[in-house]
């Protein structure tokens, strides 16, 4: 009587096979990691540019609650440059506030805010926003 093993039937892979298996893993791994890279740098803009929009609309509010005779809200101020009383820099932020302060319809004042970013790093294009300020 022959006994029959159920070892020979049996097989595993090989060396190769599981190299080869490896290096289809690898290469594909090594393909991801810019898409990996990419996703990153996209959610720190995102998170910059949130940043940015929030700063643009406090430094509204805060124009707003002034009074109209207030320095920073005489008319005057640009968009493309630091002007006194017409710019700021929010603390452990990247970026710089200016507005433009004109004469609008009916005595109120046409208030124009934009936020720049100040570092090459931060990626981040200028949020503007544009209101009308009661007299």
């Amino acid at each position: 009587m022959r006994v029959s093993s159920n070892f020979s039937r049996e097989r595993g892979f090989t060396l190769i096979e599981t190299a080869i298996a490896m290096l289809v893993f690898v290469t594909a791994s090594l393909a991801l990691l810019p898409l990996i890279a990419w996703g990153i740098r996209l959610q720190g803009d995102s998170r910059n540019a949130a940043v940015a929009h929030s700063i643009a609309r406090a430094a509204i509010e805060e124009l707003s609650a002034l009074p109209t005779t207030d320095d920073q809200l005489a008319v005057g101020g640009a968009l493309d440059s630091d002007v006194a009383n017409h710019f700021g820099q929010p603390a452990g932020t990247p970026f710089t506030i200016r507005w433009v302060v004109a004469a609008g319809p009916a005595g109120t004042l046409d208030v124009t805010v934009t936020v720049v970013s100040n570092n090459n790093n931060v990626r981040v294009p200028p949020f503007q926003f544009q209101v009308l300020l009661p007299p």
